[in-house]
């Protein structure tokens, strides 16, 4: 596990002196900000994927990020709240993939196949996921979100409403839109997905 570190910086210290420098392409600031901020963020990642490898990963995808969009983002970005943003989706994703695969497996577990169904039903679970990864991409970004919180991540709709700054109400049109889309989408997968 990684260790705790205390960092001394405040996010403010980071976004106003650090994020205006990286901005302007210096190198020696992403590396200092770099440097604040990997064990915080990493602690955080761990907390979501329990991996390390996975965390490690996680990171080079969001720091690699920030630096290639850095000029398109803006002079004001709360680049801390950013990254952990990121670290959620790139998690949530992990997660959803987790879940279709632990699904998929108790399904094949409790069936008593034979090893040639198994590989059809193999061919067919990762047509099915890319299925899924694909109609999640396709929702409407609110959708998508409301969506992984509550049905991925288990998050009952007032923390979802909360976490998104929006009215409950509000998630429930969300996730339903949602799941009327996935479900015409995937209609044929209905015994695989518990949400349906």
């Amino acid at each position: 596990m990684f260790k705790t570190k205390i960092i001394s910086y405040p996010v403010g210290h980071i976004k106003d002196h650090l994020w205006s420098r990286i901005k302007a392409n210096d190198p020696a600031a992403f590396e200092q900000f770099y440097q604040r901020s990997f064990q915080q963020l990493s602690n955080y990642c761990f907390k979501l994927v329990h991996d390390e490898e996975i965390v490690k990963d996680v990171l080079q995808d969001i720091y690699t990020a920030l630096y290639l969009r850095r000029g398109e983002l803006p002079d004001d970005l709360n680049v801390m709240g950013y990254l952990t943003n990121a670290i959620k989706f790139k998690a949530a994703h992990i997660i959803r993939h987790q879940l279709v695969k632990n699904v998929y497996s108790e399904h094949l577990a409790s069936s008593s196949l034979q090893a040639s169904e198994n590989t059809e039903k193999l061919v067919e679970f990762n047509e099915l996921n890319n299925r899924l990864g694909k109609s999640l991409a396709d929702l409407p970004e609110k959708c998508r979100t409301a969506f992984i919180l509550n049905k991925l991540e288990q998050y009952p709709y007032k923390e979802v409403s909360q976490k998104m700054g929006i009215s409950v109400k509000t998630v429930e049109k969300h996730i339903s839109r949602a799941l009327k889309q996935l479900r015409a989408e995937l209609s044929d997968a209905r015994s695989i997905f518990p949400f349906w």
